[in-house]
């Protein structure tokens, strides 16, 4: 019954995407699991959504007087949720209708100091092709989520809404990562794990917060920055502090190349190789940006799909 299962909050931040706001919502009325609430938070968009919303009488409408970003969306959904569970969902990425009901059984099934469990997703590239990516880490994965996001993106995440509450949500002042932040404060303080299942889809498309050059660039440095701090903080080993800032070198190189800036990209994926030279990726961007491989042909297509395969 109902009743006897936990409430979960479903959080959607929109703005100026009715269209993907319909999807997600379609994906969300779908899901097997019935014991939910479903808040939208429009970021003062020109068309707010009513009119979208006038298709599901259990959603809750939360709106901005003024623009605030992805981050202060999410922020304002968490102060309006009652659930035990967090659940977040992008506009433009669905969820298999079973999501919402194998994490909840998860959590159950889990340990109390479990405080996330994500699953895998399918990336869509705007070319079409899709990258399968399965989880693969659980347990304590702090040091591991320093080096590299583990966990990936907000929509395949669920946290337990009292582990919100002692970390802080999204942190409203970078511009970019914010999920990889949160994630860092999260693994510092709980453990994580998994439903090993592909249970999610994310679209790419050119309005993705990722195509913004500067707010990403911004995002990675800034997130580099607090990552120095943490690995200060834990006194981390010589190898594990090599380890952790070779790739965030490699990831500010490789979004520098994805946006054309060349020179950049070449000095901070050496920066990569020169810290440690034994990880595959950044060998493989430097080659890229070296060659000015075009992203758009088959040649990039196909080490893409290898690579994360």
């Amino acid at each position: 019954m109902i009743e006897q299962k936990p409430k979960v909050t479903i959080i959607i931040p929109h703005y100026n995407e009715p269209d993907l706001l319909l999807d997600a919502l379609e994906s969300v009325s779908s899901q097997k699991y019935e014991n939910i609430e479903c808040i939208v938070v429009d970021d003062c968009s020109e068309q707010p959504p009513e009119f979208v919303l006038d298709k599901f009488t259990e959603v809750t409408l939360v709106q901005h007087q003024a623009n605030r970003g992805a981050a202060a969306a999410r922020n304002t959904g968490l102060t309006h949720a009652q659930g035990n569970y967090i659940a977040f969902l992008d506009v433009d990425d669905v969820w298999d209708n079973e999501k919402i009901e194998r994490q909840v059984e998860k959590f159950l099934s889990a340990d109390q100091d479990v405080g996330l469990v994500y699953t895998g997703f399918k990336q869509i590239l705007t070319d079409g092709s899709r990258i399968n990516h399965a989880p693969k880490y659980r347990g304590e994965i702090y040091q591991k989520e320093l080096e590299k996001d583990r966990i990936h993106p907000t929509s395949t995440v669920m946290v337990r809404a009292k582990v919100l509450n002692n970390v802080g949500g999204f942190d409203e002042d970078l511009p970019a990562r914010q999920d990889y932040e949160l994630w860092i404060r999260i693994t510092e303080k709980y453990s994580v794990d998994y439903v090993d299942e592909i249970l999610v889809t994310k679209k790419e498309h050119e309005q993705n917060i990722s195509s913004n050059f500067e707010s990403r660039i911004t995002g990675d440095k800034r997130v580099f920055n607090l990552v120095k701090q943490h690995v200060a903080k834990h006194k981390f080993g010589a190898l594990s502090r090599i380890r952790i800032y070779s790739y965030h070198y490699y990831l500010i190189g490789r979004d520098y190349d994805q946006f054309g800036r060349r020179h950049q990209a070449l000095r901070y994926l050496l920066k990569s190789l020169l810290v440690y030279p034994f990880r595959l990726e950044p060998w493989l961007f430097f080659i890229v940006a070296l060659t000015g491989i075009d992203r758009e042909s088959r040649v990039f297509r196909y080490l893409k799909q290898v690579f994360h395969s």
